[in-house]
């Protein structure tokens, strides 16, 4: 997703506005939460997200075939995205 801003004056209050998608990465099913301050946003997605898949080793029960991501997004003011 990428995010784009634009200064906008509503009011005499200066605001900025975005437009979707707001983070790069691929990103499907968001959930928002915000806990001590911080916003914190999980998905879904495939494992062929390029550097978002971390191996389990000896995990127990679990298919080493089947691989799936769950990226966990953090931010500061509910606007600037980062992996976690």
């Amino acid at each position: 997703m990428s995010l784009t801003s634009s200064d906008r004056n509503i009011y005499g209050i200066q605001m900025q506005t975005y437009t979707n998608p707001v983070y790069k990465g691929y990103f499907a099913d968001p959930f928002v939460w915000q806990y001590q301050g911080v916003y914190y946003a999980i998905g879904t997605g495939a494992a062929e997200a390029e550097g978002m898949v971390d191996e389990i080793a000896d995990a127990a029960n679990v298919n080493s075939n089947n691989k799936c991501l769950f990226p966990l997004l953090r931010s500061f003011d509910f606007v600037n995205l980062n992996y976690k």
